[in-house]
C-alpha cells in the first residue's frame, strides 16, 4: 500500500509539473513555420550570403593548413620519425615495405579509395566545399539587396576557391573528376563523373583563376581583410 501511494504521488507530481510548464512557457519550444535554414534563406539577403561565403572560405582553406601540420611539420617522437622514413622510403624507388598491409603499399598498388583513404584525410570535405562554392556561383544572382558588382565579386571569390579545391586534388592525383556545377540528391547518375586528363584538369583550374583575376579588386577595406584579391 505504501509503495502504491508513493507511485501515485510521483505520477501526480509529473502531471502537475508538465501542466505548469505549459502554463508558464506556452508553445515556446514549438518551431515556427519556415524556421529552418534553407538555400532560399541563405540567398534572401546580402547579410546571409556573406555568412555563407565565410563558410565557403573555411571549407576550402581548411585542408592545406591541416595537411601541412600532419604531413610536413608535426614530427614529435622517434617513432614518428621511423614511421615517416619507412613510409616515404616504401613509396619511392628506395625500397618496398615487407608488410603487405603497410599503408605505403596501398599507394603502390593503387588500392586507396574515397572510403579507405588515410593518405588524404580531407577527401570528402573538399567535395563538400566544391558543392558549396558551386551553389554560391549559381544562386548569388538571386540575392535581392546586392549590387551586380558585389555579385560578380562573390562569383570571382567562389571560383578562386573552386580552383583551389581542385588544385589540391590535382597535386595528389593528377587528372581528376571536374565538378563545375552543383548536383541535387536525385542526380546520382550524373555524379559519376569520369576522370579528366591532366591537360583538362589544369585548364579547368586556369579558367577559374582567369575569371577571378578579371573580376576581383586589387585590395579591400580593412574590415574585409583576408578576402581573395
Amino acid at each position: 500500500m505504501k509503495k502504491f501511494i508513493i507511485y501515485l504521488l510521483s505520477v501526480t507530481s509529473i502531471i502537475v509539473l508538465i501542466s505548469s510548464c505549459e502554463d508558464m512557457f506556452g508553445d515556446y519550444l514549438e518551431k515556427a513555420p519556415g524556421a529552418d535554414v534553407t538555400e532560399d534563406t541563405i540567398f534572401s539577403s546580402q547579410a546571409q550570403v556573406e555568412l555563407f561565403l565565410a563558410a565557403c572560405y573555411e571549407q576550402a582553406l581548411y585542408d592545406p593548413l591541416e595537411e601541412t601540420k600532419y604531413r610536413y611539420g608535426d614530427v614529435q617522437t622517434a617513432n614518428d620519425i621511423t614511421e615517416n622514413l619507412s613510409f616515404f622510403t616504401s613509396i619511392c624507388d628506395e625500397g618496398e615495405h615487407e608488410a603487405p598491409w603497410w599503408r605505403g603499399n596501398k599507394i603502390n598498388i593503387g588500392s586507396l579509395t574515397s572510403a579507405n583513404n588515410w593518405f588524404d584525410n580531407f577527401f570528402k570535405y573538399r567535395f563538400t566545399g566544391i558543392r558549396m562554392v558551386n551553389t554560391l556561383i549559381e544562386r548569388v544572382d538571386e540575392v535581392p539587396d546586392a549590387s551586380d558588382v558585389y555579385k560578380m565579386q562573390l562569383k570571382a571569390e567562389a571560383r578562386h576557391l573552386r580552383a583551389e579545391l581542385h588544385f589540391i586534388f590535382f597535386k595528389k592525383y593528377g587528372g581528376i573528376s571536374l565538378v563545375g556545377r552543383r548536383f541535387g540528391p536525385s542526380e546520382t547518375a550524373e555524379m559519376k563523373i569520369p576522370r579528366s586528363s591532366v591537360d583538362s584538369t589544369v585548364q579547368f583550374i586556369v579558367n577559374d583563376l582567369d575569371f577571378a583575376i578579371a573580376n576581383l579588386p586589387d585590395s579591400y577595406s580593412s574590415n574585409m581583410r583576408g578576402r581573395i584579391t
